[in-house]
């Protein structure tokens, strides 16, 4: 979410997420992109003002694309078994999730393999069951670790750790209503209460009779 560009509005640099330091996940603090960009700056201007011009012309094509050019829409089978194989090669066998600490709900991971596993069932493809219990294996995960409030009744922005324990003290309007229709459409018995859990939390805490729903879409909770 933040983006570096030259005097000239020119993107050199980019990145979803800097903690505050380097004390996090292993990953650069804020405060030192800040001064690696400028000692690059200093040393390698043109360099840098080139790479930015590259960067540039790859977004500018890569959001130009239309039917005029010629370019065809990609094969469905192929993208679904490429996107299948993916998640497979990064699921966590252990303790569920698709990615290292901290780990994210992702309910459109969900929502595929589930579909997936609707679509395919009736072929008794090994795809298909995989489908299903990467899904429902990480969703049960999920219910029953610290990233769920199990006395407000939602689940927090993410975990922490690898094992859904210890969680992110935020909470989103979008994450709960992803994860209501991931854990409605996942629906086994084990999944029918935390469904009823976020509708409740949702229609408690996040509903504004003015507008549907609170302006700021989140809540927060105190940090013991």
């Amino acid at each position: 979410m933040s983006i570096w560009l030259t005097p000239e509005l020119k993107p050199l640099f980019g990145g979803t997420y800097f903690p505050p330091d380097d004390r996090y996940y292993g990953r650069p603090g804020f405060k030192t992109v800040l001064l690696t960009l400028a000692e690059q700056w200093k040393a390698k201007k043109t360099v840098i003002e080139e790479q930015s011009l590259v960067i540039l012309r790859t977004l500018q094509e890569g959001t130009s694309a239309s039917e005029a050019s010629g370019q065809s829409l990609p094969d469905l089978k192929a993208c679904t078994e490429t996107l299948y194989y993916q998640l497979e090669r990064s699921c966590d066998q252990e303790d569920g999730g698709f990615e290292k600490e901290p780990k994210f709900p992702q309910p459109v991971n969900f929502n595929f393999l589930i579909r997936l596993y609707a679509k395919c069932k009736g072929s008794f493809s090994d795809m298909a069951n995989s489908s299903l219990e990467m899904a429902t294996f990480t969703l049960l995960k999920m219910a029953k670790g610290g990233i769920f409030d199990h006395i407000s009744k939602e689940f927090h922005r993410y975990s922490t750790d690898a094992i859904w324990h210890v969680p992110h003290f935020e909470k989103m309007l979008y994450d709960e209503a992803q994860l209501l229709f991931s854990y409605a459409e996942a629906y086994q018995e084990e999944f029918a209460e935390v469904v009823q859990d976020i509708a409740e939390y949702i229609m408690r805490d996040l509903l504004n009779p003015a507008t549907g729903s609170k302006a700021c879409g989140a809540s927060y909770t105190n940090q013991v």
